[in-house]
């Protein structure tokens, strides 16, 4: 991401930039947040992000597969450490957002079963910037466009009036 937003920054860099993302996309941006970006940068949208990995699978794991947490951890960080090149603790959105420079919208469906929308909340909490929070009461795991599209739409927009202005 950061080799596509200097690439971006270097042909484009005139225009303003929104980091924008979907669950693992979400949690991809929110773990930039706290990163020194290209000045175009002028805020973040996450809908139905994670905090960290390791939660996301200790969750998905107790809930799919039915293994004890720290089994399904353990496993997990070693394939993560040999064939990924990272471990499973060492990115956290409630850490990054906590040192973030950037507006922040967080967005969560209610009924998610896949992210737990609390992650979100956390995730909101722990933010030390400008921050907004939209949950979209009935919307599953990426849905709350389709449930609620005149409130994501509305939030969005505001969102980026106020930030792309500010530019």
């Amino acid at each position: 991401m950061m080799r596509w937003l200097e690439y971006y920054d270097s042909k484009l860099g005139k225009w303003p930039v929104v980091l924008y993302g979907i669950s693992m996309g979400a949690s991809t941006m929110l773990y930039l947040a706290d990163r020194r970006l290209p000045g175009t940068v002028c805020g973040i949208i996450a809908d139905c992000g994670f905090t960290s990995p390791a939660e996301i699978i200790a969750s998905v794991f107790r809930r799919v597969i039915r293994l004890p947490g720290a089994i399904s951890l353990w496993i997990a960080n070693l394939y993560t450490h040999l064939f990924a090149g990272f471990g499973l603790w060492e990115k956290d959105s409630r850490k990054t957002l906590k040192r973030s420079r950037y507006p922040v919208l967080l967005i969560h469906g209610d009924a998610d079963d896949f992210v737990p929308c609390e992650m979100t909340r956390q995730a909101y909490a722990a933010c030390s910037g400008k921050k907004e929070l939209l949950i979209v009461p009935g919307a599953e795991h990426g849905f709350s466009f389709l449930v609620d599209g005149y409130g994501y739409t509305a939030a969005v927009m505001d969102f980026l009036n106020r930030n792309l202005l500010e530019k």
